[in-house]
């Protein structure tokens, strides 16, 4: 299903339809509106003259896509102020609804038994959105051993970023040579 639902947004070099410039080789696009709380994931599939084509991400690139996130701010919550939660910081795990279910295992039958080397795997898909930055086709899985479907552990998630092995709380590093291009 990864591969269905794509729509093509073509770009132009025209000066026109969100194009600053005609004919300078920056060749750009006008997206949708987004309502607030929307992962855009896109591809970029340029063709020549002859019909050649390529697209970016490249096939052999971990990276199964670009994307971004559309967000206005922090809500409030539970009758806290946005301005009081500014000072936290703010991670969205995007999830299906069943994967976060069954990693929580508020169902007893979905615990993963003690002992088993399944405990240690990335069992479910997702997509993080921290600072600025999308976190794109990540895994997780519950934090823990004996005590991980306890109260006090249970929301408690390991990450596995796969594009990003640096992410950590403290991303001031990767979000500084994402904006000086220096990838």
């Amino acid at each position: 299903k990864y591969e269905e639902g794509w729509v093509s947004v073509l770009m132009n070099d025209k000066g026109e339809g969100g194009d600053l410039q005609a004919s300078d080789d920056v060749y750009s696009a006008t997206l949708p509106v987004n309502k607030h709380r929307t992962l855009v994931r896109y591809r970029i599939i340029v063709e020549d003259v002859v019909g050649k084509r390529a697209r970016a991400p490249f096939s052999d690139d971990p990276s199964l896509n670009f994307a971004y996130f559309t967000y206005n701010g922090i809500p409030s919550y539970e009758g806290e102020g946005a301005s009081a939660l500014e000072s936290l910081p703010v991670y969205h795990l995007l999830t299906r609804q069943n994967d976060y279910a069954d990693c929580l295992a508020y169902n007893g039958s979905k615990q993963i038994s003690q002992g088993t080397q399944a405990r240690f795997y990335y069992n479910w898909h997702g997509t993080m959105f921290y600072d600025g930055i999308v976190y794109d086709n990540i895994r997780y899985r519950l934090r823990g051993a004996n005590g991980r479907y306890t109260i006090e552990v249970r929301d408690q998630c390991d990450f596995d970023l796969i594009m990003d092995p640096t992410f950590s709380r403290e991303t001031t590093l990767v979000k500084s040579i994402l904006e000086s291009g220096e990838l």
